[in-house]
């Protein structure tokens, strides 16, 4: 089998990478994987999986082809085993030492290849991740080696570094400017026979949709299916993407969630009524920005995730909204950790405490099925003290205009 490996010295380091770049791009430390390694008496870490593995992405910073690569660590020295169609790519990505390829045309599976290479190192103690295929397992069983599974890269994605949230921070800004671009759509629309009629006719959620993905792609980022909006009662919904006319007098809930060029994702949730709101909505308005501020002051690094959780709970019962498994009132999770996933740990009902470097969402919201419903959200990473808010940007109930040019600019981007 022809195979080739090369260090990547030829190409940029990643420290010159970032110079050249507009923005830093992550970098990943290994020393969690030496660490692991050494606990738990293994000689390797292996992980066989493609482009949609956030895990693997982390891993190695390369956006590969949908074809399996694998990622090899050992002995203080990480690899990448990838086609030799993608060896330009893979060196210029690669946050490890050395890229090995080999012919695509070969007949022999990425396993095989692993095999191959921890044969050579006289690997028998292996680390693999629970989301190892069964294939992968059996084919390093068969070859004579022990296995078992580490969630240790899950575990270390939580805490962001200043890059993670340095990528984090620009798709969140771009997510300000598409609400900025909604927010000026809704304030300008004019009206006829109860429902809002913008620039090109009838206002719907679809129209909003794309000019809010419009922006988000003149940002930079994608918007990756991600672009929630509901109208009306669907916005009970919580995650409405049909197309429904919006009327002057319904709440739009609108919930942005692009991913950046560097995989990361925004997230960010405003409600806004046009005309005049029913009593209810205006009552959960005030219920959930109220909230919000409440789970907000509730961020330090040590308190039980499920505490913030409980902590909106307990303020929406006071305020004689029922939460759970409920036709009215609050019925999701309070929050959720972002970053190469959308959804990741921590959620914020798991019995496990917030640290430094969590980014989590708080979106408390409250939920009508004939009236609609009010969701508010906020992108904050938890800090040594407390906590950073990365949503700049102001809620209000009534959309305003002139906010997408005006001098207020950070939220315009």
């Amino acid at each position: 089998m022809e195979i080739d490996e090369v260090g990547k010295h030829p190409y940029p380091t990643t420290a010159s990478r970032q110079l050249m770049a507009h923005h830093e791009r992550p970098s990943t430390s290994y020393g969690f994987l030496d660490e692991e390694l050494q606990r738990r008496e293994a000689d390797a870490y292996v992980h066989i999986g493609n482009r949609f593995d956030e895990d693997l992405r982390y891993l190695t910073r390369y956006l590969g082809s949908d074809n399996p690569y694998a990622f090899i660590y050992t002995a203080e020295t990480a690899r990448l085993l990838t086609s030799a169609l993608s060896r330009h790519q893979a060196e210029r990505e690669f946050a490890g030492d050395h890229v090995v390829t080999s012919d695509e045309q070969l007949a022999i599976s990425i396993e095989d290849r692993v095999v191959e290479t921890l044969d050579e190192r006289s690997v028998t103690e292996v680390l693999i991740p629970p989301s190892t295929t069964i294939i992968a397992a059996r084919a390093l069983e068969a070859a004579g080696m022990e296995i078992e599974t580490t969630s240790a890269v899950a575990t270390r994605r939580r805490q962001k570094n200043h890059e993670e949230l340095a990528c984090i921070r620009s798709v969140q800004k771009s997510t300000h400017a598409a609400m900025a671009v909604a927010e000026e759509i809704l304030a300008t629309a004019t009206h006829e026979d109860g429902l809002l009629i913008g620039t090109d006719g009838n206002l719907t959620t679809e129209s909003l949709r794309r000019s809010i993905n419009a922006t988000l792609s003149a940002h930079g980022v994608s918007p990756a299916d991600n672009t929630v909006i509901g109208a009306g009662s669907h916005c009970s919904d919580l995650h409405f993407r049909g197309d429904v006319p919006i009327g002057i007098d319904d709440p739009v809930l609108i919930d942005l969630s692009p991913r950046g060029p560097e995989g990361y994702h925004g997230d960010f949730t405003r409600t806004f009524v046009a005309g005049s709101p029913t009593e209810w909505i205006r009552e959960a308005y005030d219920a959930v920005a109220d909230v919000k501020d409440i789970a907000l002051a509730s961020l330090e690094p040590g308190i039980s995730a499920s505490t913030v959780h409980d902590r909106v709970v307990d303020a929406f019962d006071a305020r004689g909204y029922e939460s759970g498994y409920v036709d009215i009132g609050f019925y999701h999770s309070a929050g959720h950790g972002i970053g190469l996933r959308l959804h990741e740990d921590p959620h914020l009902k798991a019995e496990t405490s917030l640290r430094s470097g969590d980014t989590v969402t708080i979106e408390p919201g409250l939920y009508h099925p004939e009236f609609g419903g009010v969701r508010l959200e906020d992108l904050v990473t938890v800090t040594d003290t407390g906590y950073e808010n990365l949503s700049d940007y102001p809620h209000q109930l009534k959309p305003r205009q002139d906010i997408a040019t005006s001098p207020e600019g950070s939220y315009a981007g």
